[in-house]
């Protein structure tokens, strides 16, 4: 059973961790687009149809967990994955992640096989239309 690739967005401030992810998804044998901020991110969502949403909490202008918020209120993207991805210590990001609903979260460093595997897992899941 063959199609196209999965389109995972990745939304982070930093080129640096914006690229690596792109290697890394491509790598893996998902299609990667890349947003340096929520706004960016929100422009994407609206270009043509996503699959999975990787993006990081601290971004300026409209961070990730706001982007979250839109993501899982608005009617057609509600049941779209989203994976929080932050450096913040302690339990208090893990915690705001899921209060914006979230489907995981994921502390940075994160080890590379971890993260492909939630991906995998969220791709598979079944999910409702719109």
């Amino acid at each position: 059973m063959s199609g196209p690739p999965a389109r995972v967005l990745v939304v982070d401030d930093d080129p640096d961790v914006l690229a690596f992810m792109e290697l890394l998804l491509c790598a893996e044998g998902f299609a990667a687009a890349c947003a340096r901020s929520g706004d960016e991110a929100l422009g994407r969502l609206g270009e043509g149809p996503v699959d999975l949403v990787l993006l990081d909490i601290a971004m300026p202008g409209c961070d990730g967990l706001d982007l979250c918020r839109r993501i899982k209120s608005g009617s057609g993207m509600r049941d779209l994955p989203v994976i929080v991805l932050s450096a913040y210590p302690g339990d208090l990001a893990a915690s705001a992640a899921q209060a914006a609903g979230a489907d995981h979260f994921l502390r940075k460093p994160f080890d590379n096989d971890e993260l492909v595997a939630l991906v995998r897992g969220e791709l598979a899941r079944p999910r409702r239309s719109g």
